[in-house]
């Protein structure tokens, strides 16, 4: 009886244990799915961070820097009917026209000349004129028949009023003493927005080294310019991106320090901690990620942090 009760209880600490062994098995590949999904969302919140890191630089450029003191965004709203502007059509202005000319058939006694040799014409009995038509007359004036033209080069030729042929333009004497001038090249940007534009086209196309000098030329010609601050961040950046972590931590160490109110603030104080985790201090990087979790909770950026602290354990 012993024997019969020690074998069932062997049997059914085997199945206890076979149980176990599947729901841990079941519980490894749940943890290793979180796990993906986790770095996957991790991975959409960076890159989701970028583009609006370069939406609000692409926005400072154009008005002041989004989300500092004193900035004002300016709302609008669609009009109602009753607040559109009134438009007043004026009828149409009727211009006078010019006087008809005459017809053509209608005749009128002119005396035109025409110029050229003259030619022998046939006299033909002409039907005398009716009461009321008048008659042209014609009146030839030039060399006669077998003259030699050569012999009167230019004589004189009287006008033919209206029958007159156009006037040929006569070739112009003045020569210009220089072709018209060329329109200008288009100057580059200047200015501290035309630098940062120009060093935001080459981050965004992986030009870091350039990226780098231009952002720093914002910041040393235009020392106390509205945009230096985003200049030292994104310097920071273009380290980061280039793997120098030691001077990526310092850029945004100097942010910081030297801007508080600054709205890169927040995002060099993630980037700071990712930084310092890269350089080998987590421990500082822990307290760094924490703090903008405590200072903007319910934001992406405080969820990015927590996420890259959920990883750091």
């Amino acid at each position: 009886m012993r024997v019969i009760l020690a074998q069932f209880m062997f049997w059914s600490l085997l199945g206890s244990l076979a149980s176990c062994t599947g729901t841990s098995a079941r519980l490894e590949t749940t943890l290793r799915k979180l796990t993906a999904e986790q770095k996957s969302v991790i991975a959409q919140l960076e890159t989701m961070t970028r583009r609006l890191a370069v939406l609000e630089s692409r926005l400072a450029i154009r008005g002041g820097k989004a989300g500092d003191p004193g900035h004002s965004r300016v709302r609008t709203r669609e009009l109602g009917p009753e607040e559109l502007p009134k438009v007043t059509l004026r009828p149409p202005v009727t211009r006078p026209t010019s006087k008809p000319e005459p017809p053509s058939d209608v005749q009128t006694e002119e005396d035109v000349v025409i110029t050229g040799r003259e030619e022998p014409v046939e006299e033909e009995d002409l039907p005398p004129p009716s009461p009321g038509q008048k008659r042209i007359v014609l009146r030839l004036q030039g060399e006669p028949a077998g003259a030699d033209p050569a012999s009167n080069p230019g004589g004189p030729v009287l006008p033919l009023g209206k029958y007159a042929p156009l006037k040929e333009p006569e070739e112009s004497t003045h020569h210009p003493s220089s072709k018209a001038p060329a329109k200008p090249a288009e100057r580059p940007a200047s200015g501290a927005e035309g630098l940062y534009q120009t060093a935001m086209d080459h981050f965004e196309q992986g030009r870091y080294a350039l990226a780098l000098t231009w952002f720093s030329r914002v910041e040393k010609e235009y020392p106390g310019h509205a945009l230096v601050p985003n200049a030292i961040f994104w310097q920071g950046e273009c380290h980061f991106q280039s793997g120098r972590y030691p001077l990526a931590v310092n850029q945004y160490q100097r942010l910081i320090d030297a801007y508080p109110k600054s709205s890169k603030v927040i995002d060099a104080m993630y980037k700071l901690g990712i930084a310092l985790d890269k350089n080998g201090n987590a421990t500082r990087a822990r307290e760094m990620l924490s703090r903008v979790v405590e200072l903007v909770p319910q934001t992406p950026t405080a969820a990015k942090a927590a996420a890259y602290l959920q990883k750091m354990r």
